[in-house]
């Protein structure tokens, strides 16, 4: 260690001349301070793969806190993580120095709800969240410029209305929805920044959460990750698979973090497909028939913060499972149901950037791996604002529910663009690789989204057949049913002859009364040019299911 001016050297701080622990560590912590940086080993780190390093490196990471130092981790160390019960909790920049971090999941047992939720990191906040004192009777208009309460400096909040549900969600996995909510950024008076505005009329508003925006940025990565998936058949025989989602990974709920150059590998999934594991003589795509194993709600994810980046990292698809609602996966009465498994997500986020990202590649073909039954896709994301994707080769972008503005560019993209929400969603020079459709409105979501689509300079492969679809199920999820309020495209390449369709509506209710609360909004028009390499798009507005005037033709220009 380097020497400091005006002091003794640090080396000789050992047990002979201190009295007990205390010392010793108060010694250590000096050291650090002198040395500026914080090293795992300091702290008892062994990084032989082998001996489990969780708490050491707990220990220097809140050293690392306390004193607001930079942590580095050994070159060519491997450092073994077990199970947790609480997370490491990060504040300040991490260099992993090429090292490798094996986080041991066979260690967490799919019954245990605590174990599996702990996140191994988490880049967190300086300052907790907190709620506000809500002033007696405060509502909010779509649009209002000030929130009419005042805050100690600028910040994110999340706005509330217990009273209102939006999102309510169709199919195999329903749900009467979520409160009414969003995230906003606002100065110290209270006004609301114009890149966030209010997105909704709020009767009441019945909870604000304050969540600090932290003006140190913070860095993570620069090394690798694995991951040893569970297989809970291996000590549960009677093990079917269960609504059992793990969080084990790395947490960002700090903003202005940038996770960087971070190799993510998983190991234990099996991806073989078409193999009829249980003997019944039925191969079942979904996971069915797959080893046992548990779904991931997201190894890298992001939750409550504003100006967060992913960049220069490689990520994994994941098996996708699926659990039984009924006696025995073979029993007529048992209901099948998809768990998503998902290597990124994020929740309640502000510009949010995910740049230069790569999906391991298909060891045989070369390509970017898009088989959804094996896949279930590599990112999901809920009520994320201003999100960008450039420069990256994924199975896809899936924001779920409440997406306000998003772009896309410079991309390739396996399974597509799946979004519900609304604001502006920009893509350009976006490669779509496999079948199907270009950009697609979730139907389980009553295909919404409340804004304007532009697809500019993009190229599809010759498997897809549509640029925009949707479902409309006449159902009421709590918002207007407006899919997409516009729809351009302007240049575009298409592979192969085949006829491609710019917009696509289809309907599962042929009889649903088009009323005022389950009122379809078209959009007001379809805008095409510079379209090569197929026949003449055309337009396929269904019109037939009644004669209500919101399914009028869609003007195209």
């Amino acid at each position: 260690m380097e020497k400091c001016k005006g002091q003794t050297n640090p080396e000789k701080s050992t047990t002979e001349t201190l009295t007990n622990e205390c010392d010793i560590l108060t010694a250590l912590d000096e050291t650090v301070k002198c040395v500026g940086t914080v090293k795992y080993e300091d702290y008892g780190a062994v990084g032989d793969g082998v001996t489990d390093d969780s708490e050491a490196i707990r220990a220097a990471h809140k050293v690392a806190n306390d004193l607001g130092l930079p942590v580095e981790a050994k070159a060519g160390a491997t450092y073994y993580i077990g199970s947790l019960e609480q997370t490491i909790i990060v504040k300040t920049s991490t260099n992993l120095n090429g090292a490798t971090l094996l986080f041991d999941d066979h260690q967490v047992r799919w019954d245990d709800a605590k174990l599996r939720n702990v996140y191994v990191f988490t880049v967190a906040p300086d300052a907790e969240p907190y709620s506000v004192q809500i002033p007696e009777g405060l509502t909010l208009e779509k649009g209002q410029t000030n929130v009419g309460i005042t805050f100690d400096k600028p910040c994110m909040i999340k706005l509330e209305n217990s009273a209102e549900r939006i999102y309510m969600r169709y199919g195999e996995n329903a749900n009467g929805g979520v409160v009414q909510n969003e995230m906003i950024l606002v100065d110290k008076q209270g006004n609301v920044d114009p890149s966030t505005p209010i997105q909704y009329n709020y009767s009441a508003v019945t909870k604000i959460t304050v969540y600090s925006i932290d003006d140190k940025p913070v860095t993570f990565g620069n090394g690798t990750v694995v991951t040893l998936a569970p297989n809970p058949k291996a000590y549960d025989p009677d093990y079917e698979n269960n609504y059992c989602y793990y969080g084990r990974g790395i947490a960002v709920m700090r903003s202005n973090t940038t996770l960087s150059n971070i190799k993510h590998i998983v190991e234990g999934e099996d991806m073989t497909i078409e193999i009829d594991r249980n003997g019944d003589g039925i191969i079942d795509k979904w996971g069915a028939d797959k080893s046992y194993g548990v779904p991931y709600i997201g190894f890298f994810y992001f939750r409550s913060c504003s100006g967060a980046v992913m960049r220069d990292c490689l990520v994994e698809g994941h098996q996708a499972y699926c659990f039984f609602q009924g006696a025995t996966r073979n029993d007529p009465g048992t209901i099948r149901n998809e768990m998503g498994s998902y290597d990124i997500n994020a929740t309640d986020c502000i510009n949010i950037s995910f740049l230069n990202l790569t999906q391991y590649e298909n060891k045989e073909t070369g390509e970017v791996i898009t088989n959804r039954f094996m896949y279930h896709g590599i990112m999901g994301s809920n009520f994320c604002r201003n999100v960008v994707m450039d420069g990256c080769y994924l199975d896809r972008f899936d924001s779920h529910q409440g997406l306000h503005n998003a772009r896309i560019t410079n991309s390739t993209l396996g399974f597509g663009i799946l979004v519900i929400g609304g604001g502006d969603l920009y893509i350009e020079n976006v490669y779509r690789i496999a079948c199907g459709t270009f950009v697609h409105l979730r139907g389980d979501y009553n295909s919404v989204f409340n804004g304007d689509v532009v697809i500019k300079n993009c190229r599809v492969a010759s498997g897809v057949n549509c640029m925009m679809n949707g479902v409309w199920r006449s159902f009421y999820n709590g918002l207007d049913n407006y899919m997409g309020r516009t729809l351009t495209v302007d240049g575009l390449v298409v592979e192969g002859n085949s006829e491609i369709y710019l917009y696509n509506i289809h309907g599962a209710n042929k009889e649903a009364v088009n009323d005022a609360v389950n009122k379809l909004y078209l959009p007001e028009y379809v805008r095409f040019c510079g379209v090569e390499g197929a026949d003449v798009p055309s337009v396929n507005v269904l019109t037939s299911y009644n004669a209500n005037d919101a399914f009028s033709t869609v003007k195209v220009l």
